[in-house]
């Protein structure tokens, strides 16, 4: 499987219906910095992705 499909099967299964991410939106509205940093730095799937995405630079 390419790094690409691993990104959107990983999504698809994790990311997509996440109650944290929901309650961030819903906290936050559309300052979508503070959700991004959760994801990014905070939860596992999105730590997963952030290396997967660097595979996308090479």
């Amino acid at each position: 499987m390419n790094t690409l499909n691993k990104i959107n099967l990983l999504m698809d299964q994790k990311c997509n219906g996440c109650q944290t991410h929901a309650e961030l939106v819903e906290k936050y509205g559309g300052s979508y910095t503070k959700i991004d940093t959760h994801c990014n730095r905070k939860c596992e799937t999105g730590n997963e992705l952030q290396e997967l995405g660097k595979q996308l630079s090479k």
